[in-house]
């Protein structure tokens, strides 16, 4: 659709413009997003064939049992951090033991040819609230430069540029959140997630994956599944 179509662009273009950062490129990408423009694209039913009527509107229930299902997937707040240093002084990972969720240090340039050196912050589940309780993304920054400040005697804040990207997941309007695993879910409820509503609207993402793979591959692998279903149903 028009909309999903939007969101790919700006998506693809995100990530291309992270990765030549990443390796330090001389050259940046940005997408431009127009205001509105004066068009009949909000008109679009008078394209529609006669033969095939006035378009209905669907708004079937989602049903106890698929509420049930959706609220017992785990999807955990988070955020990820990007920060520029002058120079390497960190190992490839630095994994840090928490009790619930994913706290991880990471060298972004790791086997790239890269001449910058990126530091990756991931971090997950419960122990994101003390930075959310923060004033700023600046404050978490610093946060995160004095921690790794403890780790190796003062070289993070000497070292740092000053450049960093904050990819707040848990606060974006249309995420809350970070990313779920079919794979650590119990079958029967993807099973009911997976279910239709009223053979009208089907479902794609990572979670409803029938083949539990993680992350973008299950999500393609879901509307790929989904799409079928639509079209043989």
């Amino acid at each position: 659709t028009y909309g999903v179509s939007k969101h790919a662009v700006m998506a693809l273009t995100e990530g291309l413009s992270r990765d030549l950062i990443a390796r330090g490129a001389k050259i940046n990408a940005s997408v431009l997003c127009p205001g509105f423009v004066d068009t009949n694209i909000d008109k679009s039913e008078r394209n529609r064939p006669s033969h095939l009527g006035e378009a209905q509107e669907v708004k079937p229930e989602i049903g106890a049992e698929k509420e049930k299902a959706i609220e017992s997937i785990v999807f955990e707040p988070g955020f990820k951090a990007i920060m520029k240093f002058n120079e390497k002084f960190y190992p490839d990972a630095i994994e840090c033991e928490v009790e619930n969720g994913e706290k991880v240090y990471y060298d972004m340039a790791f086997k790239k040819e890269s001449q910058s050196h990126i530091l990756g912050f991931l971090c997950k589940g419960d122990l994101t609230q003390k930075y959310y309780e923060l004033d700023s993304e600046n404050e978490i920054i610093s946060d995160l430069i004095e921690e790794l400040d403890l780790m190796f005697h003062g070289k993070a804040s000497s070292s740092f540029s000053g450049e960093y990207i904050l990819e707040n997941w848990g606060k974006y309007d249309y995420t809350l959140g970070t990313w779920t695993t079919a794979a650590l879910e119990k079958k029967s409820n993807l099973k009911t997630l997976n279910l239709p509503l009223d053979k009208k609207v089907y479902f794609a993402g990572e979670i409803y994956d029938p083949y539990q793979q993680m992350g973008v591959p299950g999500a393609i692998l879901s509307g790929y599944y989904s799409a079928d279903k639509l079209l043989t149903e």
